[in-house]
């Protein structure tokens, strides 16, 4: 497949044979909010943290949110690859 002509001085096309090699990666994600304690904040989150991570997650963001009592709110947002990148019937 012939992108460019091959004088583009921005593309090789001698190195791009075609797309066939694309390497298309999905990601699926989830939302947890976790109640930790202030003392213990530290501890509890490298568990959970380390606990999902076991299960293929990684974490895209976190936040905190002070509670009026002993404890914490965090807020974490985690993305996992999907080895099956092939759409499904239940994708838009």
């Amino acid at each position: 497949m012939k992108l460019l002509n091959q004088t583009s001085p921005f593309l090789n096309l001698r190195a791009i044979s075609s797309l066939d090699n694309y390497d298309v990666q999905r990601f699926e994600y989830r939302i947890e909010t976790l109640k930790v304690a202030r003392a213990t904040r530290d501890e509890q989150l490298v568990q959970t943290l380390n606990k999902w991570g076991r299960q293929g997650w990684r974490v895209c963001h976190m936040a905190f949110e002070p509670d009026a009592g002993e404890d914490d709110k965090a807020c974490v947002l985690l993305e996992r690859r999907l080895d099956n990148w092939l759409l499904s019937e239940e994708d838009d």
